[in-house]
């Protein structure tokens, strides 16, 4: 009986190694494919070119993301407490990973039966965003974890935490909170109030359901949730808390719109040929030309004037634009050619 359980121990132990080994082999290859996280230091994303006129004012932007990149002190301590509660609570005790999370988040889906829950920390989220594929696989968060562990051995916490925010996309073509700052509230991030800034921390996870041009109430609902969780994690007061859940937010959404096209489309150009494709769209230049805003106005107003005067004497058209001029009835600009008069109805 004893030589029957020496066996089944030591196959049993035998078996458990192989396991192990087989494990630690296979996490010993993903190790050897992991980029360096060195690259960090030299890593900069992409930025907005912003073009302004002689005057300081901004007359158009090109960009693959907008982005405006902003240091961890030009960031409002509400956003940043906002994002710690629902994104990482525990961001500055874990050294990359925290594992109570990992297994709450295991045990949760193990008994949905599917993915519902995540436990990424935040520095798990950057060594995604910068070095890893989106697809949830098991390898994919294995390197993910590997990755978070190099990045927390080799940067501050304050150092990952402002290229995440820099680089996470809020929505809207937003990437970073200083640009989403910009087109959801038209401010800066040093400004936002306790309810703003949960709004945008609310979007990180998901910034298409939760955007607040699209589905405002579901942005609103998500914003009350992190709220919530800043009061239980102690970064707001129940008075604060109160207050915040009152807070009228007012969206708006507007395109860029440019003043002097012809002269900003010569810029681009220019831009472009100086500095190349990747220059332009990614590099952050500000670039500040001769343009007179206010004389500007003056010329468009009067050449539209003048086309408008001459378009009358000459019997053409009135000045529509394309699309209007689809949708304008036309037996109206018929009538309006042959009596020589100019519609003033806009669309």
């Amino acid at each position: 009986m004893k030589s029957k359980l020496a066996y089944l121990g030591f196959f049993s132990l035998l078996g458990i190694s192989i396991i192990l080994g087989i494990l630690c082999g296979f996490l010993y290859q993903i190790y050897n494919t992991l980029p360096s996280v060195e690259i960090i230091k030299e890593y900069t994303p992409a930025q907005i070119t912003r073009i302004f006129s002689a005057d300081g004012e901004q007359i158009a932007r090109f960009c693959l993301e907008r982005r405006i990149l902003v240091s961890i002190s030009e960031i409002n301590q509400n956003l940043l407490n906002a994002v710690l509660a629902i994104e990482d609570a525990n961001f500055y005790e874990h050294k990359g990973i925290y594992w109570p999370r990992v297994i709450q988040a295991f045990w949760k889906n193990l008994e949905k039966g599917s993915y519902v829950q995540g436990a990424s920390t935040i520095t798990q989220q950057l060594a995604r965003s910068i070095f890893l594929y989106p697809q949830k696989t098991i390898s994919r968060k294995i390197k993910e974890a590997l990755l978070a562990h190099e990045i927390e051995k080799k940067y501050k916490k304050n150092e990952i935490l402002e290229l995440y925010l820099n680089q996470i996309y809020l929505g809207d073509g937003s990437y970073g909170v200083e640009a989403a700052a910009n087109s959801y509230f038209k401010k800066k991030a040093k400004d936002l109030e306790v309810a703003e800034a949960a709004l945008l921390a609310g979007s990180i996870r998901a910034p298409s359901k939760y955007s607040p041009f699209r589905h405002p109430e579901l942005a609103q609902k998500r914003c009350r949730v992190v709220l919530r969780r800043m009061k239980d994690e102690g970064f707001i007061t129940v008075n604060q808390y109160q207050k915040a859940l009152k807070f009228v937010f007012s969206f708006e959404k507007k395109g860029q719109k440019i003043l002097a096209p012809y002269f900003v489309e010569y810029i681009r150009q220019y831009l472009q040929k100086k500095y190349g494709r990747s220059g332009l769209y990614k590099s952050g230049l500000q670039v500040y030309t001769t343009l007179d805003i206010h004389l500007q106005k003056i010329a468009q107003k009067y050449l539209r004037w003048g086309l408008e005067k001459l378009d009358k004497r000459q019997g053409y058209r009135p000045l529509l634009s394309d699309a209007e001029i689809t949708d304008y009835p036309i037996e109206k600009i018929q009538e309006a050619i042959k009596n020589h008069q100019i519609i003033e109805e806009r669309f």
